[in-house]
């Protein structure tokens, strides 16, 4: 079936809707014990990670306009399920305390950090030599006031994803020294003042596909074990987060190949799945004798098929570009729901840490704000501003969830698929 949606749907913000009876029972049954948590064992095993309340309210007013009733259903319930709240900028820090209002005992509320002055290293150009504002005072300290005002909340927090993969990847770079830079002295000083009785940390070790490869394992585990040593003595850490806002398997073997590759793909990058990555990520930081703790969990928000990419190297707003030609069977789609449920001792849990349906970029390339990263053939075209919710791509990834039940929480591997143009080994 064609999913049609009028221009201005695809470019609106997802209006407020009523709060249901469920939302309004959550609320009156807010927590009013001190969440003391205990970063030695899995939070998931005993929490359930929070729907915080704008991706109710998006997700249910999409669903509203759904024809098709299955997929309506999915959209229901994946409206029940917790995502992480993400803080890009001092704006977003009042939510930490709306969102904190209605979280039981037995939940924990995600929250997602990425507001660094620097993340991507230029190619060229001469770096800045300092921030162009205080991460500690504009972003950092209000974060850590917001959570302390809340002690009765259980939260779990992601650490800057999207920028440990850059620095690593571009080390001899002179013009990312910025980058570096902010990273080394802006993340350590992030995990010190998180280290807080109600919350857990998890530090961003980015994917398989931009640490996986040899030749820059070593150089991504000491970057990654220093950020920890260099915050000094942690209580709370918990562990590292992979696969944020990406599409990798968690196990699929021989896991994804991609356009163009004749090679044995093991001889370049082993890391071909995530499983593989924490693995290899954990072996690598071992052999620096250090007591790291390296309990992982991996964000399956945009996992649920494979072969959607043509390059590793896409990332935004992939799969939607299928559903432009005349094959509405394949796409991006929703992967495992969060569950503790990983049978690996390493994972702590599945989690959907970015919010389905949200765009990672404009596909205009007249807006200031464009990212050419958006406008490969693989991105969803008539998407809306970073941030802004599309309908059309929630509803994809309802589409093409795997499983297709949207509330199961059992495990599963997506079906291989070998990409036009690769090559199995053999």
């Amino acid at each position: 079936m064609k999913i049609t949606y009028t221009i201005s749907a695809l470019f609106a913000f997802v209006s407020a809707v009523p709060l249901s009876s469920d939302v309004a029972s959550r609320q009156t049954n807010a927590c009013h014990t001190p969440a003391i948590l205990d970063a030695n064992t899995n939070i998931f095993l005993n929490r359930t990670l929070h729907p915080h309340s704008v991706w109710r309210n998006q997700t249910l007013s999409a669903a509203q306009n759904i024809v098709d009733k299955e997929i309506q259903k999915r959209a229901l319930k994946a409206s029940e399920i917790g995502t992480f709240v993400w803080i890009e900028k001092p704006e977003d820090i009042s939510r930490i305390v709306e969102e904190a209002k209605d979280v039981p005992c037995n939940h924990t509320l995600g929250l997602l950090l990425t507001g660094l002055p620097y993340k991507k290293c230029p190619s060229i150009g001469i770096p800045p030599t300092a921030d162009p504002w205080s991460y500690e005072d504009v972003f950092l300290k209000p974060i850590v006031r917001a959570i302390q005002a809340n002690p009765t909340v259980a939260f779990t927090v992601i650490v800057e994803p999207f920028v440990i993969g850059e620095i690593v990847a571009n080390l001899e770079l002179s013009s990312c020294a910025h980058v570096r830079r902010s990273w080394r002295q802006n993340v350590p000083l992030a995990l010190r003042s998180l280290d807080l009785p109600n919350v857990v940390l998890y530090l961003d070790a980015a994917h398989g596909g931009w640490l996986g490869w040899k030749e820059l394992q070593n150089s991504a585990a000491k970057e990654i074990a220093n950020t920890w040593l260099n915050a000094g003595p942690l209580k709370q850490f918990r562990g590292v987060a992979v696969n944020v806002a990406s599409y990798n398997a968690w196990d699929m073997t021989p896991g994804e190949m991609f356009e163009g590759e004749n090679t044995c793909y093991d001889l370049l990058n082993p890391a071909r799945n995530e499983q593989r990555h924490l693995t290899i990520l954990t072996r690598n930081i071992r052999k620096l004798n250090i007591t790291m703790p390296l309990h992982g969990i991996m964000d399956t928000s945009r996992n649920g098929q494979q072969g959607v990419r043509r390059k590793w190297s896409e990332w935004c707003n992939v799969g939607g570009w299928l559903f432009e030609s005349d094959n509405n069977d394949f796409g991006a789609g929703f992967g495992v729901v969060p569950s503790s449920n990983t049978k690996d001792a390493n994972l702590d849990a599945f989690v959907w840490a970015k919010n389905g349906g949200v765009s990672d970029g404009t596909s205009d390339p007249t807006s200031r704000f464009y990212d050419s990263g958006c406008g490969e053939p693989t991105s969803m075209k008539h998407m809306p501003e970073r941030g802004g919710f599309s309908p059309l791509y929630f509803e994809i990834l309802l589409r093409n969830a795997r499983p297709r039940d949207i509330g199961s929480k059992r495990s599963v591997v997506a079906p291989h698929f070998v990409a036009r143009g690769a090559q199995m080994c053999g």
